[in-house]
């Protein structure tokens, strides 16, 4: 019995290089796809948007969005934190907004985008819609328009439990922000404090 097992050993030992990568070949691939999607960290929050449509996995749309999800981390013109770009026409065009902390540096933005474009299509695998928050970016896509459109939902937000050490200074870089958005600062320290008081 051991010699039969040493000889079958043997026959693979001898089996040429070309034709073993061949047959490891498709096993290496799914293996380094898991490993890619599986390396993404966990969104903090995320929706996959129900009702706007899906797509299929050889459509238009989908060769659009890989196309456009693919070309974000290599623009070099992305270095301000915001981003919206678009692929493809008419019902197959596809639309996305990449929004970054202001203090990441260009390169954490791009990974933080990449990362996130993994995740979405991942976890969103069919829709045509979806949106990712991480700590450090936020990314939307979706077969609609999305551009200079104030949405409120869908929305995640995160609330920092810690006191302003300088309330002047914090006073004086929210005179700086937009009615709309200091706005909604405001709401949410009213909030905020609303639940400290209960």
């Amino acid at each position: 019995m051991l010699q039969i097992m040493n000889s079958r050993v043997g026959k693979m030992a001898i089996m040429d290089p070309p034709r073993l990568l061949l047959f490891l070949y498709p096993f290496l691939t799914l293996h380094l796809l898991g490993v890619t999607v599986l390396a993404q960290p966990d969104f903090l929050y995320h929706f996959c948007i129900e009702g706007v449509g899906n797509y299929t996995r050889n459509s238009t749309y989908k060769a659009n969005l890989n196309t456009l999800l693919s070309s974000l981390p290599s623009d070099n013109a992305f270095d301000y934190g915001f981003y919206n770009f678009s692929a493809g026409q008419n019902s197959e065009r596809v639309n996305a907004i990449g929004l970054c902390r202001v203090d990441l540096t260009p390169d954490a933005c791009r990974s933080c985008l990449n990362d996130s474009s993994l995740q979405l299509t991942e976890l969103c695998s069919n829709q045509k819609e979806a949106i990712g928050w991480y700590n450090n970016c936020m990314l939307q896509y979706s077969n609609r328009s999305i551009f200079s459109t104030e949405e409120d939902l869908p929305a995640f937000s995160m609330h920092n439990v810690n006191n302003v050490s300088n309330g002047d200074e914090f006073n004086q870089v929210l005179g700086t922000c937009s009615p709309a958005l200091k706005a909604k600062l405001l709401r949410v320290i009213r909030f905020k404090k609303l639940q400290q008081e209960k």
